[in-house]
């Protein structure tokens, strides 16, 4: 997207972030990188978060 959106205003300024549940296993974010074929995070900015639980949140309500 940031290619097709400079591509129709060369003046604009794009920074792309991503959202990156932290993995326990992983304490380093170059670690990460790895999930993108890259030596290191390709975007401008990352924010890890907590990871979200795998868990089905409707499972308990659907057994009453």
């Amino acid at each position: 997207m940031p290619r097709a959106i400079t591509r129709r205003d060369a003046t604009v300024t794009i920074a792309s972030v991503a959202f990156i549940e932290v993995d326990d296993g992983e304490p380093k974010p170059a670690g990460y990188a790895a999930k993108w074929h890259a030596a290191e995070l390709p975007f401008d900015f990352v924010v890890f978060t907590p990871r979200a639980s795998d868990e089905d949140a409707c499972a308990g309500m659907r057994a009453k």
